[in-house]
């Protein structure tokens, strides 16, 4: 699964491994979240603001963009 955040900031990555990385323009990594399942769905919102993620159980999590992005994974 690949998501393109409406502005062009941001990507996001979804994985059967159940992971969600997230990069910026140059395709730097900023941050990396670990599911249970594997990704199903990735949208961010009209505004960029927020990134949804689905994973294989159904299960819906809504994360502040901003705040994903702003942090970098270590």
């Amino acid at each position: 699964m690949l998501a393109i955040s409406p502005n062009g900031r941001w990507y996001a990555i979804g994985r059967q491994d159940g992971t969600v990385d997230v990069y910026d323009a140059r395709w730097s990594q900023l941050r990396q979240h670990a599911l249970e399942n594997p990704i199903q769905t990735l949208a961010f919102s009209p505004d960029s603001q927020e990134l949804a993620v689905e994973d294989t159980s159904n299960i819906v999590q809504v994360c502040d963009a901003c705040a994903i992005c702003e942090t970098r994974s270590a």
